[in-house]
This record gives C-alpha cells, structure tokens and sequence, in this order.
C-alpha cells in the first residue's frame, strides 16, 4: 500500500488536490460516506472533503463517457407536430363535407379559404362556358328560417339573400336557376328572400326554380315569385297556407301538480301560454293574425302565377299536389329535370354556351368550430327531425304538412 502523500498547505503549494477517481458502483454515495475514515486534510470523520475553488464535486460514475439521452422529449416533439398535421387535415376535410364540395376539384378553394373572409360565397363550376356570361344556381335547401350562418341542411334567409344580391350586382351572370328542396320555412325570412328575387329581376336576370322531391308553402312562396318553374312529376309541391303553435302541457301540469306562475302586463300578454288553454277572445286574436298572413301568401301566388285569388282559395287551398297534378292547377309550367331548367334559363337570357356556376360557402374555420361546438350540446333535441328543431312557438310558418 503506498504511503499517504504529506499534507501541503495552500500557501506551499497553491495546486488544489486532486481526488483519486472512484472505481466503486456507477452511483453517488451517500452524504456523510465519502470518506468514513478520519480525514487527512484535517476534516472531521464522516464528512465530504471540501472542494477547492473552481473544481466540481464528486460526479456519478460513467465508465462509457456517454451523454445524457433526451429521446423522451424529442419523441414528444415529434408526436405533437405529427398530431397538429393530422388535426389541420381533419378539419380540411371537414370543411369540405360541410360545403359539399369535391376534393379534387376544389381544393386549392378549400386550403385558401382558412385565410379568406369568414364565410365567404364561393363558385363552384358546373358547366364550363365560352365566354364570361354564366347562370348562377342557388341551393334553396332544408328549412328557410332567420339566420345568419349558411348550413348544408337548411336554408337560413342571411346567406339565401347574400347569394342573390352576389348574382344581381355581378355583371356577368345573365340568369339564376334556383335548385329548390324545401317544405317551407318561416313567414318572414322566405318574404324577405322573396323581395330579393323580385330586386334581381327587377334588374333584368330571369329566375327559374328547379323543383326537387318537395317545393311547398313557403317555398312554393319564393317559387311564384320567379319567372318559370320546371317540376319532376314526382315532386310534392303546393301547400299554400299558414301555421302557429306549439304544444299544449296544461293537462300534464294538472296530472303531476305543476303551475306555471306568470306575473304580466296587458291583456293577452301571455296569449301563447301553453301552460293553460287559450280563451275564446286569444283564439280570434290567433286565428286573425293567421288568416291575414294566408291572404298575402294568396295574393303573392295570384300575382306571380297569374291566377285569381278565388281560385287558389277555393281550388287549390292548402293542399299538397304531386308535379304533374299542379301542371294541370297552373301551379307549374313545366316537368322536367334540373338540365331542362337549366336550358330555360339560357333562353330566357338569350344567351349561348353559358358557364354554369353553383354558389356556395366554404365556412370559415372559425364557424365550423363554433358550430360543431354548439350541436355538442343538443344530444336529446338531435331526435326531432331538422325542420321540427327549427319550428319555434309563437312563430307563423309556410310549412308543408310533412314538416311538423
């Protein structure tokens, strides 16, 4: 065994010691055992020795020299970015099933549309032309209702309107052709939509409606408004009348011990409580405001179908007819498929090789996530179909009989 070295001050010798290396286990040794026998420096026993200024302390044994790994975190890298890819692609996707458009073709429409303008109306070709003059199609699908965020399965009035304006001020469209699918929707927004036709041919662009499996009441109303309509045979179509209501709950109130406890001002204020049943005097009140709206929808079908009022009261009432039955009523002037309106339309512009173009929106990735977010929390409501979830109390409708 060699001889422990002297000891040397630090004023004789100013080189720090240098500790023998370890050639025990790859691991640090507990505090208080680094040296258990009594120190040469002059340390008591059980204590580490001091380190000397600008030399590290004792480290863990690595006979290899390897570096410490970091594969952990640069897989979690890897794995958050590879996830971020994927979630961009779902809702590029996505966005393209909302907007019913055809990847192939529309996908530079698509990946461009998450910078473009919330919501923005985009054309997708159907028919390439020659020349700049196209006839424009405009989707009249699902229910018509106020709104003001375009859906692939209704037709909320803000966006039907937006479209119809977008045809009227763009030079280049010389007809529209309106590909209609619908039972009806709400009074006022299907009015509105129809004051909207009116102003675009008003502008000198004829309107052709396309009726689909079902073009009734209300949109039967927007249908009137429009120069000619091409009918299938199959299609149900008419309805022309109102409706209100809702469900009446009072006798299930009175079997389980509820009461609806209203405190209001003003006679009738609570006309459409249905917790109670109506009086006699709220029932003439309701009945009024039904049959004044019945005689403009009335009016507005005389006028664009030419036809008297008395006829379409008596004659046609609010029934529902099948294509080929309102041909005979004059409901429709023609059968056909959605290229034969297509080639009305073209006449009645008076043009040739048209492009054909359909509107439609590519919604915004903003919208589409608050949507998806809102239909999460209507799992019970998601049972009724999509026309009866949209049908509020105390609201008149032009609804066909198979919507409610």
């Amino acid at each position: 065994m060699d001889a422990p070295r002297p000891y040397h001050s630090s004023e004789d010798d100013p080189t720090p010691e240098v500790q023998p290396e370890s050639t025990g286990p790859a691991s640090n040794p507990p505090a208080g055992a680094w040296n258990s026998k009594p120190s040469m420096t002059g340390g008591a026993p059980g204590q580490e020795p001091p380190v000397p200024p600008g030399q590290a302390g004792p480290t863990a044994f690595n006979p290899l020299g390897e570096k410490p790994k970091h594969g952990a975190r640069g897989c979690l890298w890897g794995c958050g970015i590879s996830a971020i890819v994927c979630v961009i692609l779902v809702i590029a996707v996505a966005i393209a099933g909302v907007a019913g458009l055809d990847l192939g073709s529309a996908s530079p429409k698509l990946f461009s549309s998450l910078t473009k303008e919330p919501d923005a109306i985009e054309e997708m070709v159907i028919q390439s032309g020659n020349g700049k003059a196209k006839i424009v199609v405009i989707d009249v699908y699902g229910m018509i209702y106020s709104g003001t965020s375009p859906s692939s399965k209704s037709s909320p009035s803000g966006p039907l309107i937006s479209q119809i304006e977008k045809a009227r001020k763009d030079p280049d469209v010389k007809a529209v052709v309106l590909d209609m699918n619908t039972p009806g929707g709400e009074v006022t927004a299907t009015d509105e939509a129809h004051h909207a036709l009116q102003k675009l041919r008003e502008d000198g662009k004829p309107v052709v409606t396309c009726m689909r499996a079902i073009a009734a009441s209300g949109g039967y109303y927007l249908a009137a408004g429009t120069d000619h309509i091409v009918a299938n045979r199959l299609t149900l179509t008419g309805s022309i009348g109102v409706i209100i209501g809702g469900y009446n709950y009072a006798a299930l109130f009175d079997k389980i011990g509820l009461e609806s406890e209203l405190y209001i001002g003003g006679e009738m204020k609570d006309v459409l409580n249905m917790a109670r049943k109506r009086t006699p005097e709220e029932i003439v009140l309701i009945q009024g405001l039904v049959d004044e709206t019945y005689g403009e929808f009335v009016k507005i079908v005389a006028a664009g179908r030419l036809l008297s009022e008395a006829d379409i009261k008596d004659q046609i009432g609010a029934r529902i007819f099948s294509g080929a039955q309102a041909l005979d009523l004059k409901l429709v002037d023609q059968l056909g498929y959605f290229d034969d309106a297509i080639e009305k339309a073209r006449q009645l512009a008076d043009i040739e090789d048209p492009a054909v173009v359909r509107y439609g929106y590519i919604p915004s990735l903003g919208s589409l996530l608050f949507g998806m977010a809102a239909n999460d929390t209507k799992p019970v409501i998601e049972l009724l179909p999509e026309e009866r979830r949209l049908v509020k109390k105390g609201h008149l409708y032009f609804l066909a009989p198979l919507a409610y």
